[in-house]
C-alpha cells in the first residue's frame, strides 16, 4: 500500500512519493512459497492422512487422500527448505535442499515404526 502524499524538498525542485522512504505492507500481502505435495505408506503406496508436514515455524496436516500444501514466506537469503514429516505410528522423515522456487509436486514415502 502506498499513499498518495508527495514530500517536496525546496533546495532542489524534487518531488519523490513517501513510498520512496518507505512502504506500508499488511501482512496478507507477504510473498509466499507454495510447497505441496502428497503422502504415502512406502509398503503398501496407502496415502496418509494427518501426517504432520512442516516448514520451518509453518506447518499443516495432509488430508483424507494424503495431499498437503504450505505457504511459507518467501525469504531472500534461502534458496533451499527442509520439510518435516510425522505421523503416530511411522518414523518421522525430511527431505532437504528442496528448491524454494519450485513448483514440482512433492511425493514422499514414511514406514511404520518397528518394534523389536
Amino acid at each position: 500500500m502506498t499513499f498518495g502524499v508527495v514530500l517536496c524538498f525546496f533546495w532542489g525542485i524534487t518531488a519523490l512519493p513517501v513510498s520512496h522512504f518507505f512502504e506500508a505492507k499488511s501482512t496478507s500481502n507477504y510473498a509466499t512459497h507454495r510447497i505441496f505435495g502428497r503422502v504415502i505408506d512406502v509398503y503398501t503406496d496407502q496415502k496418509l492422512a494427518k501426517v504432520k508436514v512442516s516448514v520451518d515455524k509453518v506447518s499443516t496436516l495432509t488430508d483424507a487422500n494424503g495431499h498437503f500444501e504450505l505457504k511459507v514466506p518467501v525469504d531472500p537469503k534461502k534458496k533451499f527448505y527442509k520439510i518435516s514429516f510425522s505421523l503416530k505410528g511411522y518414523e518421522s522423515d525430511y527431505l532437504d535442499s528442496i528448491p524454494a522456487n519450485s513448483n514440482e509436486e512433492i511425493m514422499i514415502g514414511l514406514m511404520k515404526t518397528i518394534r523389536r
